[in-house]
């Protein structure tokens, strides 16, 4: 139960912070509406990882511990977060689907 929330308190803020960053991406990018979208896909999994790392130690653990798998949870979490975007980051600039043309007016890379 607790996974359903935290991936949808990860939907609801990677949907925010997309909006708030696509809006930064206007004028960088061709396509930063779609950014709302990568970040939506990418905030769930990672905030997984978060609430994860946050519940697994209890009231005995030392201080040191907590803070190394805290290091350790930010880390993984950022990896999952930048993992799922990378594979979207290409979209940012890519043409529009419904728009034929383009594809064969988009320069190969």
């Amino acid at each position: 139960v607790w996974r359903l929330r935290a991936a949808s308190l990860g939907r609801v803020s990677g949907t925010l912070l997309g909006l708030a960053q696509s809006w930064v991406l206007r004028g960088t990018v061709r396509r930063p509406g779609r950014w709302v979208l990568a970040s939506a896909l990418a905030w769930p999994p990672a905030m997984v990882v978060i609430f994860l790392g946050a519940t697994a130690p209890g009231s005995g653990w030392a201080t040191g511990a907590v803070v190394l798998l805290g290091t350790a949870t930010g880390l993984v979490a950022g990896a999952v977060l930048g993992a799922v975007t990378a594979l979207l980051l290409p979209s940012l600039d890519s043409p529009s689907p419904r728009d034929p043309a383009a594809l064969v007016r988009a320069p190969a890379r």
